[in-house]
Order: structure tokens, then C-alpha cells, then sequence
């Protein structure tokens, strides 16, 4: 077989964008976006199978993409007969690799290093090229536990507060608790795997490593100055008492391995613990994250923490000349005023009659954007996740005319009470506490701090957003279309940010007052 070069080239045909009647002439959303893109990204692989409907590739880093084509491109009948399985590809796009991203394409050209031929296959069908990632890496109960286990908390942190704007992290939250579960055993262990919404641990240290792996693999890619860059930093640590204390070389040699857990062993009666402790959450959250740690004790046995950074820039910016006062009315409808993005173009979209659904893309991860049509309490009593996952499912591209607001805001969240209430008291508890598979030492243990802390700024540019999560076990117990289709996001919304290869939920929010920091 022949080895040749391909360049499969993906022009993107710009979309002409048409004024709404609502818009004056100077606010045209058809002046926004006009011009043709170049081409400043690719993705590289070796092709694993063609025909007329698609093109499968393996890239460079091992994992799958399909290319899906239009029914009527005739795409394998038009090409050399020496492009064949095996040989290297190039798939250029507007701007980055986008999975699971419609585009307009109106020329495919085949480039052969050979011999130099080129064809070329005009794309006349009006239909949309959609590239999917089909890494398949990942445990599904295990991704669907972490997401489940992410909106049940939210749902009794709404419970609590239903008037604050509310950020979580569900993977933020369930890698510290599966670190946890490694050195639990009994009830409390069965206990911390309901609340991970999984039947046994099979696997689990095997799905984090991979999710941090992936993770890792998207911040690593910042060779393009010109691509939109995502950057998602999952870390995690284990600090634990340097006196008295028998930690199990086999639970530490899990933090390390499979967590890849930066491991400290310290005095938590000095206040330098807390200080580093501070440190070292503040470097892996880009400086959002600052005093986490309020004090540490001699009766402190040990730490677990886990930090996640999440830097994504928009694969459609807002144009900031768009942005203008706008008003927000709040749950008990009150009015705020906020400072409202706009822009008109092609997304991923869903209506039903209870809620508009949009998807905003960065490279390797999206945002879903849950707008309810009524009061979001009532939406979230009468929705659970699997309704959520249903719309985020059925959205089909459409031309949106989307007013989103900006906004930033912090939450600080106790997570005892929420823990206990989802199903692991025994952990609280030093008469029914067990881990066992942590601790050598004999002694009464139980965990004493578990709490996240997150941050969020979004902007016509993108999203930044940090959360930790701490939990500390302690010597001593606790007692207790066809048109545009407008969705102006002027009312509490909900949002969800996801790696799109793994579905991972990386946080999940209720926006109630963007004007509140």
C-alpha cells in the first residue's frame, strides 16, 4: 500500500446573518460576523475506515474521531484510488477541532505528497459536516454517578438557599470522596459509594486517572497561538499528620498512582501548614482561590483536597461593542440591571414548553445554558438529571439570537449536612467510622471539615472558574431554525459546563443575579 499525505481541507462557509425587527439598524447582529475565517488549526491522525457517509480517524494522541458527511457528497467516489485506510490525514477547521460541532463546508480537496494530485469534491448539499470525538476511555455508570451525584447536591444546596447564586463541582467534590472511599471499608466505605451513585468501586481509580489524563492532554495543547485554548487542571493532595500516625503505604501509593496526588506529610499544630496548605491550593487555581484554610489543629489527622481550574475561551465571542445595560429580573421579580451579551449565529439548541436550552462551545468542553420558562424552583422540583440529560441530548443546530449576561460570583459551600443527607453519616462519626484502609494507628477517627469553594467571571470572551474541595478527618467525632429562535437570558437560569469526550460534569450553577458579585 502506497503511504501518502491527505489534506482534508473543511472551508467554513460563513452563515449570513439576517436583523431581527426588535434590533435597530446600528445594532444589527448582521454586521457582526461577515467575514470568512482562516483555517489556523488541524487535526492530524491515520484513517481507520471511509465511505460515503463518514470518515474515521485515529489522531495523533490515540483517540477516535468520525467525520459524519452529507448523504449526497459522493465523497468516497471522488477520490484517488490511492487514498486508503492507513494513510495520514489532515482535517483543517475554522479556528480549532470542534467535536461534536455542525459546520458548513464548501469544498473538501485531497492532496496526495506523492504524486501531488489533488481532488477536489465541492460540498453543493447545504447539509453540515459534524465531527465527534469517540474517545471511549471512560466508565459510563461512573461519568453518570459523578454527574447524578453533582445535581443532587445542587438540588439540596438550592433547598437551603434558593435566592443565591449557586456554583458546584461535581468532579471536584466526587474525586475527593474517591479518594476518600480507598481508605474506607465497611459501612462507611458502601456509604460513600452511594453517594457516587455507583454499585462497587470497580474501576473507579481507573476512570479518575483516565479523566485526569484527558484533562491534562487538553491543557497540554498550546502549541497554536491562534487556536482558542481550554485549559481544564484537575489536581489533587494528601497531607496528613507527621507524629503518631501510621498512614497506609498502599493508600498512598493509590493518591499517587491513580490521582496522581501530591503527598504531604506535616505538623498540623504549626500555623506554616495552613500557610502551605494555602499555597498550594492558590498556584493550581491561577491565584482565584485564596485562604481556603482557615486553621489547622493537633487533633487534625489528615487532608484530602482536590482543586480544579477551568479556562475556556469562546469558539464564537460575544463582540463587546454588543454589550450593553440591560435589565435582569431577579426570582421575586425584581429588576437589576446587567451588563448584556448578545450575538446572532448557529448553535446547538432545544425548546420544549419548559425550558430554552443553548450550547456555548470552547475547544474540548461546552456550556448548556438551561433557560426554565417559569420559576427555576419549580423547574428544578419537577426536574431531575436524567430530564436535564434528556434536553442537552435533543438539541439540534439553530440559528439563536442569545442575550446572555455577564457575570461573576463565588460560593461557599459547607457540605456536611449535604453529605449526610445523600447517604454517609457513618463517616461523621468516629463510633461508625471506618478507614481502615487509610490509617494504621489505632484511635477514633472521623471526618471533621468537608466543604467546596468555587469561583466564576464569564465574559463576551469566555469562562474562568476554579473550585476546591477539602475534606479533613479529624481524632475526635462530630455530633451531628428555519428563524432565529431569541432566548434572552434576562430571568435565573442554570448552567452546566461538561468535557464533552468524557460527558464529565466539571461544574454545574444557578445564575440568580449576575449583578451580585
Amino acid at each position: 500500500m502506497k503511504k501518502i499525505f491527505v489534506l482534508l481541507v473543511l472551508a467554513v462557509f460563513m452563515f449570513n446573518l439576517i436583523s431581527c425587527s426588535s434590533e435597530t439598524e446600528e445594532n444589527s447582529p448582521s454586521d457582526r460576523v461577515n467575514e470568512d475565517k482562516k483555517v489556523v488549526a488541524e487535526l492530524e491522525g491515520t484513517i481507520t475506515a471511509i465511505s460515503e457517509k463518514s470518515i474515521e480517524l485515529v489522531d495523533i494522541k490515540g483517540d477516535p474521531y468520525v467525520a459524519h458527511l452529507p448523504e449526497n457528497l459522493n465523497f468516497a467516489e471522488n477520490v484517488s484510488e490511492d487514498f486508503e485506510i492507513g494513510n495520514l490525514i489532515v482535517i483543517g477547521f475554522d479556528g480549532m477541532v470542534m467535536e461534536s460541532y455542525p459546520m458548513q463546508i464548501n469544498a473538501i480537496s485531497i492532496i496526495s505528497n506523492e504524486t501531488g494530485e489533488i481532488n477536489q469534491v465541492e460540498n453543493k448539499t447545504g447539509e453540515f459536516i459534524q465531527v465527534e470525538n469517540r474517545t471511549g476511555d471512560f466508565n459510563k455508570e461512573i461519568i453518570d454517578g459523578i454527574n447524578q451525584t453533582g445535581y443532587d447536591v445542587l438540588d439540596l444546596l438550592y433547598t437551603n438557599d434558593s435566592s443565591g447564586n449557586l456554583l458546584f463541582s461535581p468532579i471536584s467534590l466526587t474525586s475527593t470522596l474517591s479518594m476518600l472511599e480507598n481508605g474506607a471499608s465497611g459501612i462507611t466505605k458502601d456509604e460513600i459509594l452511594d453517594v457516587l451513585n455507583i454499585e462497587s468501586d470497580s474501576e473507579l481509580n481507573e476512570t479518575y486517572n483516565a479523566l485526569i489524563n484527558r484533562f491534562y492532554s487538553i491543557s497540554d495543547n498550546v502549541d497554536d497561538k491562534d487556536r482558542p485554548i481550554t485549559t481544564i487542571d484537575l489536581a489533587n493532595s494528601f497531607w496528613f499528620r507527621n507524629n503518631n500516625l501510621n498512614i497506609k503505604q498502599s493508600y498512598i501509593d493509590i493518591v499517587k498512582s491513580f490521582y496522581d496526588g501530591d503527598i504531604y506529610s506535616v505538623d498540623f499544630g504549626k500555623s506554616e501548614t495552613k500557610d502551605s496548605m494555602n499555597k498550594w491550593i492558590e498556584d493550581r487555581t491561577n491565584g482565584l482561590l485564596k485562604d481556603t484554610i482557615k486553621e489547622t489543629n493537633t487533633l487534625d489527622v489528615s487532608y484530602l483536597i482536590n482543586t480544579l481550574y477551568f479556562k475556556g475561551q469562546w469558539l464564537d465571542e460575544f463582540p463587546k461593542i454588543y454589550t450593553k445595560k440591560e435589565e435582569f429580573t431577579l426570582g421575586n421579580q425584581e429588576k437589576v440591571t446587567v451588563d448584556m451579551m448578545h450575538r446572532l449565529t448557529g448553535r446547538s439548541y432545544y425548546e420544549s414548553k419548559d425550558a430554552q436550552v443553548v450550547v456555548l462551545n470552547y475547544s474540548s468542553a461546552s456550556m448548556y445554558v438551561i433557560l426554565p420558562k417559569g420559576n427555576i424552583g419549580r423547574f428544578i422540583e419537577k426536574h431531575d438529571y436524567e430530564d436535564i440529560r434528556d434536553m442537552i441530548s435533543e438539541a439540534e443546530y439553530k440559528e439563536v439570537d442569545l442575550y446572555f449576561p455577564k457575570f461573576k460570583f463565588s460560593s461557599n459551600n459547607d457540605l456536611i449536612k449535604i453529605l449526610k443527607s445523600l447517604g454517609m453519616p457513618s463517616a461523621f462519626n468516629s463510633s461508625t467510622a471506618e478507614f481502615d484502609d487509610m490509617i494504621e494507628s489505632s484511635g477514633d477517627y472521623a471526618v471533621s471539615k468537608a466543604f467546596q469553594n468555587t469561583i466564576i467571571e464569564v465574559d463576551e470572551e469566555g469562562t474562568e472558574a476554579a473550585a476546591v474541595t477539602v475534606i479533613g478527618v479529624m481524632a475526635t467525632a462530630l455530633k451531628e431554525p428555519e428563524e432565529p429562535v431569541l432566548m434572552n437570558c434576562d430571568r435565573p437560569f442554570m448552567i452546566i459546563i461538561k468535557e464533552r469526550s468524557s460527558n464529565c460534569d466539571l461544574f454545574i450553577g444557578i445564575v440568580q443575579d449576575p449583578s451580585k458579585n
